[in-house]
């Protein structure tokens, strides 16, 4: 167990401070991840519960609670990144949330950043994830 306030141990045990300010927080490295991706239907589930949120901040809110059981490939990022959000910056946002539960971040370059149409947010997404 863990004191209160102490951040949330990994699943290597190591602990992880959580940002104060989601929108200026960068991605520390991840330990592999060793899940498997949500399933066909449960991921259709997923990013129809996202599509139905009018506010990005509740649709950030149902990825937030996505992602703290679920794992993604990067095809369901790219699809989430492309279909259910309005603007680049909530799009940078929400592959920020998930690239720690993506299991095939070799594929994020390819298929993942090209859902962004300017540099500039290709840039921003890169330099968030320390890639």
């Amino acid at each position: 167990t863990s004191a209160a306030g102490a951040p949330p141990a990994t699943a290597a045990g190591a602990t992880m401070a959580q940002p104060q300010h989601a929108a200026m927080a960068m991605v520390a490295p991840a330990a592999p991840v060793t899940g498997a991706a949500l399933d066909a239907t449960a991921f259709d589930t997923l990013k129809q519960s996202v599509k139905n949120e009018a506010f990005s901040s509740a649709k950030m809110n149902v990825l937030r609670a996505a992602a703290d059981t679920s794992y993604f490939t990067c095809q369901q990022v790219h699809e989430i990144v492309d279909q259910c959000f309005d603007f680049a910056k909530d799009s940078v946002e929400a592959s920020v949330l998930l690239f720690p539960r993506i299991v095939d971040k070799h594929n994020f370059e390819a298929v993942v950043l090209p859902s962004f149409l300017f540099e500039s947010d290709k840039a921003a997404l890169r330099e968030r994830l320390g890639l």
